[in-house]
């Protein structure tokens, strides 16, 4: 695995362009690169992804970060707002989680929560798969079958959430202090 430093280079070395977005109920990585660089790219997220190095000091830092991020968010009426509506839609159930909650449980993952999370997640059967650009398509489903096959294997959890039961409509006001 390499060293933050090394994966920066690598990217740029190669013009890719590799980012990771992460939602309630998915998570997205997209790669971006030259047809020359397909290969390479898939290799290299499959190792980010399978084998990543997590060094301590740069993932606390990035906890941190995310924490004070979120600390900031509770000065802002927006976001507030936003994150206050789904509590209120979903009646606190799993589509309504308080965003503010993360300040408590954010300060006790490690990487190994999150190498255990890619091993859980990240195999074939719960991964979808586009594709777009100047490439034929034989070799782009023969490459992508060697990407998946260097990903972790088994089967992924199955999540058991009830459908949200829904709050009757109406206004709803936030109380943010200071504000007139």
């Amino acid at each position: 695995s390499y060293s933050p430093k090394e994966l920066a280079e690598i990217i740029d070395d190669n013009a890719m362009q590799i980012s990771v977005s992460s939602a309630l109920e998915s998570t997205s990585v997209n790669i971006s690169v030259l047809s020359d660089t397909f290969e390479p790219a898939l290799k290299l997220v499959a190792e980010i992804l399978t084998e990543p190095r997590l060094d301590e000091a740069v993932f606390n830092a990035t906890v941190q970060q995310y924490m004070a991020s979120l600390s900031m968010s509770q000065g802002d009426a927006q976001w507030l707002a936003f994150n206050a509506a789904p509590r209120l839609f979903f009646n606190n159930g799993p589509y309504g989680r308080d965003a503010l909650e993360m300040l408590k449980t954010l300060p006790g993952i490690t990487p190994d929560d999150v190498r255990n999370f890619l091993a859980a997640y990240f195999v074939p059967e719960n991964i979808t798969i586009a594709f777009a650009g100047n490439l034929d398509r034989a070799e782009v489903e023969e490459k992508l079958t060697q990407f998946t096959a260097k990903l972790f294997q088994g089967v992924a959890p199955v999540r058991d959430v009830a459908a949200p039961a829904m709050d009757k409509s109406g206004l709803y006001l936030i109380h943010k202090p200071g504000q007139v």
